[in-house]
């Protein structure tokens, strides 16, 4: 099946800074595939998204869509850091280690959004430079949580 991002190794730069260490194994193809399918293709539609796999619209990938796809990719394996960096203890909600980390999984989520919905005001703002987008196809252009409110456009 073939993706935007084809390896794990494109993403270790933006997924994580310079000076964070990581293991080279902890981003998987199903983390991509999950970024992808779950997050970025209904902002897409299937038309824009299957030609950019087709290796069209390289500087709309460059620009928008690996930071979305980076961001999402870390919120979905953030969790699995924390755990494998906390396993010794047994933690309650009440830990400090605990609430940071939702905290940190809070940001994390905001930035990915944010970097989503700059990929949509991209593809509305100039749609007539992507033949294969239709408007009517990006889900954000249809609903949006903002605040824990539901907006239906």
């Amino acid at each position: 099946m073939k993706k935007i991002i084809s390896t794990a190794e494109e993403l270790y730069a933006q997924v994580f800074g310079r000076e964070e260490p990581y293991n080279t194994t902890v981003i998987t193809q199903n983390d991509i595939c999950e970024a992808e399918e779950r997050y970025i293709a209904p902002v897409l539609g299937r038309g824009l998204y299957a030609a950019i796999i087709a290796g069209g619209y390289t500087e709309l990938r460059e620009e928008y869509l690996i930071p979305a796809i980076a961001a999402w990719v870390r919120y979905i394996i953030e969790p699995h850091l924390s755990s494998r960096s906390h396993h010794c203890h047994e933690a309650t909600d009440t830990d400090p280690k605990v609430e940071m980390q939702r905290e940190r999984l809070v940001m994390l989520r905001r930035q990915a959004r944010a970097l989503t919905r700059r990929l949509s005001a991209e593809l509305n703002r100039n749609a007539a430079n992507y033949a294969e987008y239709n408007v009517d196809d990006n889900k954000l252009n249809h609903c949006s949580l903002d605040g824990g409110i539901a907006q239906i456009f």
